[in-house]
């Protein structure tokens, strides 16, 4: 590596997205954030944190504070294996049985019988085949699906519904996904479900990579507070969590298809609704929302009501029409043990 200086070893890294544990934040003062640079002449002489910290005996064996140090030429950085953050035993998380009705539904739209004079436009069609089904009845669509509605399905649609609101559309066949997530301080849980029968297709957890800000709440909302780009970043680093765990439930899932045929590889595009817990430092950092009442008596929050919010509001690729609920802030840094929910109860 060549960065330019005066970028430490911890900033390059979180630019790089190579998580090393650094519990006070990069501010010199828990000594976590132990790396070894190759040669040790291409870093900056130590500083006084790190002869504290570390003693004569370490810095002669070439160990070095990645906040306290940076490059001044090309360098092989290795990272002490046990700060090396890495995701934690999966663990059960409970989700308890849909709500009946199901908060969320699923329709079979099938494509019009043969013979049949077509509707004048694709989107009358689905409202006919929608109608009836049984679903309720539909005014002009979202502009979400608009692009779907550009390749029409010759083998119909599945319409997923949210009380008489549309949220999307999937081919016939298509497996249509819930996720559940907890988003805790040190790890994120995610739950991936099957809408149309309430089973449960995978679950996993990985580490908060915000931990690269502080281990803590306190740490992590000073960081925030003290640069613009680090709150960006740690938003984004909460939603490329997300991201990425509900990928990996889709590698790790496979549902039956609605139609006859073998199971279906689901995919993000198939999620059309997510549920995000977590306590209110979590949500405000994620949705890029002010941290600095938090971090003070009396602990206020921005807001504490239920939110409902197209997925890219939270930084998520999913479905077209995908939404995301959050639901109501407790009080200060209450997490929320609320059941997951959709939509937000009134």
């Amino acid at each position: 590596m060549t960065p330019p200086a005066p970028f430490s070893l911890l900033e390059i890294a979180r630019k790089a997205g190579i998580r090393i544990a650094a519990d006070c934040g990069g501010a010199g003062r828990c000594g976590k954030c132990r790396v070894r640079p190759v040669p040790e002449t291409a870093a900056t002489p130590p500083t006084a944190a790190e002869e504290t910290l570390l003693g004569p005996a370490l810095l002669a064996a070439g160990y070095r504070l990645a906040c306290q140090t940076e490059p001044l030429a090309s360098m092989s950085v290795a990272v002490v294996e046990a700060q090396v953050q890495t995701a934690f035993d999966d663990e059960v998380l409970q989700v308890l049985p849909p709500a009946d009705p199901p908060a969320v539904s699923v329709t079979d739209l099938p494509a019009p019988a043969p013979g049949r004079p077509p509707a004048p436009s694709l989107w009358e069609e689905i409202t006919r085949a929608a109608s009836a089904a049984g679903g309720p009845r539909l005014g002009p669509p979202p502009p979400a699906l608009w692009a779907e509605l550009f390749t029409p399905s010759r083998s119909g649609y599945r319409a997923v519904w949210s009380g008489d609101r549309l949220l999307g559309l999937a081919a016939a066949g298509r497996p249509v996904l819930g996720l559940a997530v907890d988003l805790g301080t040190t790890k994120v849980a995610a739950t991936l479900m099957d809408l149309a029968s309430g089973r449960c297709l995978s679950r996993a957890t990985a580490i908060n990579p915000q931990v690269n800000y502080g281990a803590d709440i306190m740490t992590r909302m000073a960081a925030a507070l003290a640069d613009e780009t680090d709150r960006d970043a740690q938003r984004r680093a909460a939603a490329g969590a997300i991201q990425a765990l509900a990928e990996d439930l889709c590698r790790a899932a496979s549902c039956p298809s609605s139609v006859t045929g073998p199971p279906l590889g689901p995919a993000t595009s198939d999620i059309f609704a997510v549920v995000i817990a977590g306590n209110s430092a979590m949500h405000h950092l994620l949705l890029g929302l002010p941290v600095d009442q938090l971090g003070r008596t009396p602990y206020r929050p921005v807001l504490r009501a239920a939110l409902d919010l197209p997925a890219p509001a939270a930084g998520l690729d999913l479905a077209a029409g995908a939404r995301v609920f959050f639901p109501p802030i407790i009080a200060g840094f209450v997490v929320q043990t609320t059941r997951p929910c959709w939509p937000p109860p009134a």
